[in-house]
């Protein structure tokens, strides 16, 4: 699908060994290329018109260019896992194990993370460290029967 790969001068239309490429192609992305819009887009490639992709041929390149070429990034998802899952972290759903992971090997970077409105919205809803007001609880009142048998009891 990359006419950058293509050599030219084998390519005459219709492209017979292209259509079986992409008759193949077909079948391992799972999603079908119209054979008339691989042939429109080797034509438009050929006479350098650079005419906009047709649909289903932007579709076929989202498709591959989703595909991993080599196994590194599962490779470093294992190491990942046992950081993110360790004895402290037993309780984590596979759920939350799968979201750390995605968000360590896809999110932004630290340096370009802004934290500030977050500490904001926590700071309105806790308290200061520095705060010297005791918080009372609320202190549960006993009926004549319960006092009474605590009353009973030895010191």
């Amino acid at each position: 699908m990359d006419p950058t790969s293509w050599n030219i001068e084998e390519v005459r239309l219709p492209w017979k060994s292209g259509e079986e490429k992409v008759h193949e192609l077909n079948k391992f992305i799972k999603f079908v290329v119209d054979f008339n819009d691989f042939r429109d887009y080797v034509e438009n490639n050929i006479q350098s018109e650079h005419l906009p992709d047709l649909e289903t041929i932007k579709k076929a390149k989202q498709i591959m260019n989703t595909i991993a070429i080599s196994s590194a990034e599962a490779e470093r998802a294992f190491p990942l896992m046992n950081i993110i899952y360790s004895n402290k972290r037993a309780n984590l759903t596979i759920t939350h194990i799968s979201s750390f992971m995605t968000i360590n090997l896809l999110g932004k970077p630290l340096s370009s993370w802004n934290p500030i409105p977050y500490v904001k919205a926590w700071m309105r809803s806790h308290r200061s460290t520095l705060d010297t007001r005791v918080h009372v609880s609320n202190t549960k009142d006993y009926g004549e029967d319960q006092e009474a048998i605590w009353k009973l009891l030895p010191n």
